[in-house]
């Protein structure tokens, strides 16, 4: 009986690629990226008051963010088998709009937004036919979404319009092979150099702001396998492993948040007609830290989140070469967890989807 949240979300955009032989020996390649989105919120507070002053509907307060970013990347053919790629972007967000209402009036927050240039060199060598190695060196950011510039968490957080890009080198080795006529596998390392890490942090007693925080280190690695049991039956997965170590000197009890050390997918899929395919998977999680402020505040705000273990399914059905449809469960089971603590994801749910090509 506090109050009911009501929102919505929208977005819209568009991706351009493009790309030509200069040469024999040479492929450029230009891309545009746009996007726009917009969240919209109210909340109707005690709507099971009698009393007008306490049962009270805000007005629409409105947030909405575009981000676009333009690329362009150079491929040589060293050999028949041997690329060399080089790629450069440069990437913007602006806020266009941020109101908030206090309780008694609808105002507007400081306007932010940020940019960054991106690059990246890669080399890739196809060894022989389903087998390839590659390497890889990038410097790469990651820009603050709405609700990490804005939310106020229920009153439990402090906006930060001015939060900066989150900066990473990568390094990455990696290849793909085939072992027999029906087994792939795939294996990748990774290690990253993160400055200015986003992360929600606790400012005062109870009271929280996303901002950049320490440096440090991203390592682990990812591997995948397909088998083809028949050619009605194909089963495989992918499991990865990633290590975050983030310091920083004024805050000794640091953790990074939202990603947990282990995670795998195990999928089968038969194709009992051949239009039709059925697909059970799993997809399996540790647990993982998340920010906690409550009131009173706790001495220590970070929890484990805990780990889980999803049963999905999904049909697929070619009505014709250039149409699919797919319809889907997810969460069979209808277990209880979250990604982040107070925010419960969703039990089970169903989709349908539809693709046409052209």
């Amino acid at each position: 009986g506090r109050f009911r949240s009501y929102y919505d979300d929208h977005a819209y955009g568009t991706s351009i690629e493009a790309g030509i032989d200069t040469g024999e020996l040479n492929t450029v390649k230009a891309a545009f990226h746009y996007r726009d989105d917009t969240h919209t919120e109210f909340n109707h507070n005690r709507p099971t008051n009698p009393n007008p002053p306490f049962n009270v509907v805000e007005p629409k307060q409105t947030q909405s963010q575009t981000t676009w970013s333009v690329a362009l990347e150079d491929t040589f053919h060293a050999g028949r088998d041997i690329d060399l790629i080089a790629g450069i972007s440069y990437d913007k967000f602006e806020i266009a709009r941020a109101q908030e209402f206090d309780g008694t009036s609808l105002f507007d927050y400081p306007l932010g937004g940020a940019d960054a240039f991106n690059w990246q060199g890669a080399a890739l060598w196809r060894y022989s036919t389903g087998g390839q190695l590659h390497a890889s060196v990038s410097a790469r950011s990651r820009f603050a979404g709405i609700w990490e510039l804005y939310s106020t968490r229920f009153g439990t957080a402090v906006p930060n319009p001015d939060l900066g890009a989150e900066r990473a080198r990568n390094y990455e080795l990696g290849g793909q092979a085939r072992l027999t006529e029906n087994v792939q596998v795939s294996a990748t390392g990774f290690y990253s150099d993160v400055f200015d890490l986003i992360q929600t942090v606790e400012v005062s007693p109870g009271i929280t702001q996303t901002q950049n925080v320490g440096d440090g280190e991203f390592y682990g690695f990812e591997a995948s396998l397909d088998a083809e049991i028949t050619p009605e039956l194909t089963i495989g997965g992918n499991y990865t492993y990633i290590e975050r170590d983030v310091t920083d000197a004024l805050q000794p009890n640091l953790q990074v948040t939202g990603v947990p050390e282990h995670k795998a997918f195990l999928y089968a899929t038969w194709r009992p007609l051949a239009a039709l395919s059925l697909t059970p998977s799993l997809e399996i999680a540790s647990d993982r830290w998340s920010d906690k402020s409550t009131n009173p505040a706790q001495g220590f705000p970070y929890i484990r989140t805990g780990k889980y273990a999803l049963v999905n399914a999904q049909a697929d059905y070619d009505i014709s070469e250039n149409f699919e449809m797919a319809v889907g469960i997810k969460n069979l089971l209808d277990r209880n967890y979250e990604l982040a603590w107070g925010y419960p994801a969703q039990g089970r749910n169903f989709f349908i989807k539809a693709r046409a090509t052209f």
